[in-house]
C-alpha cells in the first residue's frame, strides 16, 4: 500500500473480481481531509461503473 510520502502519480492497482461479485463490489477510497462531498471517502460502485461501460 501507499505511504503518505510516496507519489502517486503513474502507479495504478489492478483488481481481479470475479464475475458473479461485480454487481455487489464497492470500493473505498480514505483520505485523511474531507473530499468534495465533505466525507473522507470516495466510495466507487463496481457493478454500476462496468453496466456503463458495456
Amino acid at each position: 500500500m501507499n505511504r503518505l510520502d510516496d507519489i502517486e502519480e503513474g502507479k495504478f492497482y489492478e483488481l481481479l473480481i470475479p464475475a458473479e461479485q461485480v454487481h455487489r463490489t464497492y470500493i473505498y477510497i480514505d483520505f485523511p481531509e474531507p473530499v468534495e462531498d465533505g466525507g473522507y471517502f470516495y466510495s466507487i460502485d463496481i457493478g454500476s461503473y462496468v453496466k456503463a461501460r458495456q
